[in-house]
């Protein structure tokens, strides 16, 4: 197994599997195919970088909207998650100060 972080998107997208961390945690695991298809956050970086067409195993279509998928196991259903339980921890520091 190697592990990498990547400094340009494109350093990465032939590799086997990528996970993405997200404000620390696990926010998606996968394929680069199934990680553009969930449409999360792997996508964005993808798509924000112009590279949509260098996926290999992608072709664009079908690219989710609905936030989850079962290739990922639901992570970005985590991500959201954990975005909520990080707003719920500095609302709780605010008000203890």
């Amino acid at each position: 197994m190697v592990m990498l972080t990547y400094f340009s998107i494109n350093t990465i997208l032939d590799s086997d599997r990528i996970v993405v961390l997200n404000y620390g945690e696990v926010g998606e695991f996968g394929t680069p195919a199934e990680l553009c298809e969930s449409g999360g956050l792997f996508y964005k970086l993808v798509k924000e970088s112009g590279l949509e067409n260098s996926v290999p195993g992608w072709n664009g279509a079908g690219q989710g909207s609905s936030g989850t998928k079962e290739g990922n196991g639901g992570a970005n259903g985590k991500v959201e998650e954990i975005k909520e339980e990080k707003e719920q921890e500095q609302k709780g520091d605010q008000g203890s100060t």
